[in-house]
């Protein structure tokens, strides 16, 4: 599974959608079906505090970018990291029965979600004037959020969604990603490991800033 989440990675933030959305089907096919909302909805928790990591990540590459987009892709990363501020939120509190959730609150997560997509095109629509290596590095930070907004997507059923969160069902749609598709979920380890070798591999080895940082093995809940 490791493998597949590298290629979601390696093909940047267009390719990667569509291997996310390989990876949400494939999921059904490895017996995740019978796990509860409760449980997805926790393993989902676990990566969100990878976010800010990754935006810190995409802020360190177009640093040494053109200094004439690093205001707007600063503030769209902003407003990423508050809106999946937001999604942590609301399903931390909700985590027992998401359904119970009033409208307010729903509506509040539509809007957080809608958001996230839409400074992820924005940032997206800054890009193609750079050069192809500071390309590579952002599409390796785009491709990861797009991913764990993605799974997020997962936990709600696509009738519900296009119902009750109306902005996000359309702005996920549009960028090719499904709700209420099961995924298999990595453990943040996992995940950011994966995230550093494809920053590496792109030719961001010795920007350290770019690095998210791996978080601990846990043995008998010691970090070792």
């Amino acid at each position: 599974m490791n493998r597949i989440f590298n290629v979601i990675l390696d093909l940047g933030h267009k390719g990667g959608v569509i291997a996310l959305a390989l990876v949400l089907v494939l999921s059904v096919s490895v017996g995740m079906a019978g796990c509860s909302q409760q449980a997805d909805i926790e393993r989902v928790l676990k990566l969100l505090p990878t976010v800010e990591g990754i935006t810190n990540s995409i802020g360190a590459v177009v640093a040494g970018a053109d200094p004439a987009i690093a205001m707007p892709v600063d503030a769209a990363l902003a407003v990423i990291d508050t809106s999946f501020a937001t999604v942590e939120g609301i399903l931390t509190t909700y985590e027992s029965n998401l359904n119970a959730a009033p409208q307010s609150v729903l509506d509040d997560l539509d809007a957080a979600i809608a958001a996230i997509q839409s400074n992820l095109s924005s940032i997206e629509a800054q890009i193609p004037g750079l050069s192809a290596v500071i390309i590579l590095g952002i599409n390796v930070g785009l491709s990861a959020l797009q991913t764990i907004l993605g799974f997020v997507a997962s936990l709600l059923p696509a009738s519900v969604a296009a119902k009750l969160f109306p902005k996000a069902f359309m702005a996920l749609s549009a960028a090719h990603v499904a709700f209420g598709v099961k995924a298999v979920i990595p453990s943040p380890r996992d995940f950011t490991k994966s995230y550093n070798a494809r920053i590496d591999a792109v030719g961001f080895k010795s920007n350290k800033k770019a690095h998210v940082p791996v978080p601990h093995l846990h043995v008998l809940g010691m970090p070792v």
